[in-house]
């Protein structure tokens, strides 16, 4: 008899089903494909970054906005581009209200 995948893994290794990341909660929804989910999670660290960064060497800031527009771009690509406008406009509050 096969074991299944989820039980070879072990207890500490079994996804948590039910459980929702504060991203997911975030997105509002689950059913995001592997590579979808794989460029929001990319975009959203790096907006963090860029916001939390505020002393950046100008040539990297501006190489990391490159990355995070390239990123955006590759979110629009795979069709979550209101998840993404939606993650940089969260962001750009919370970096907004964090300077007043």
């Amino acid at each position: 008899m096969m074991e299944r995948k989820d039980e070879a893994m072990g207890p500490a290794l079994q996804p948590q089903r039910g459980l929702r990341s504060p991203e997911e909660a975030f997105w509002g929804e689950d059913n995001f494909t592997p590579l979808q989910r794989f460029f929001l999670q990319r975009l959203m660290q790096l907006v963090t970054l860029r916001s939390s960064e505020a002393d950046l060497d100008p040539h990297l800031r501006r190489l990391l906005d490159r990355t995070i527009f390239s990123t955006y771009l590759d979110c629009l690509d795979q069709g979550v581009g209101a998840t993404a406008q939606a993650i940089l406009q969260k962001v750009a509050t919370n970096a907004a209200s964090a300077s007043n």
